[in-house]
């Protein structure tokens, strides 16, 4: 197994919404900008926190960057800007990349 996927989301989470496509492209995100071997998973977290729902992967970056748009992460950011005043968190520490992204209370 290279890929391994935790899914920790709670009941009052599940009946919040978020934007769609947003789940994919983090973890598109996640595939194309590290480094995926079968010797160790790589471990893609999705949990629910309080009102955000938090996805989180260890950084393994690739010895040659892919080519990128930036499109994956704006898009999200835009998205959610558009439907809410409170913003996606990015953050990398602790040698993982993690997304806060809100929970909203109605269907967009």
């Amino acid at each position: 197994v290279a890929v391994r996927m935790e899914v920790h989301v709670g009941a009052e989470a599940m009946k919040r919404c978020i934007v769609p496509l947003t789940l994919q492209l983090l973890v598109e995100n996640a595939l194309k900008h590290n480094v995926i071997t079968g010797g160790e998973p790589f471990l893609i977290t999705i949990a629910s926190e309080a009102v955000e729902l938090v996805v989180r992967n260890p950084i393994r970056e690739r010895a040659t960057p892919p080519r990128s748009t930036g499109f994956g992460l704006e898009s999200i950011s835009k998205r959610y800007a558009a439907l809410t005043e409170r913003p996606i968190g990015i953050s990398t520490a602790d040698h993982h990349f993690t997304v806060r992204i809100p929970l909203l209370d109605f269907a967009p």
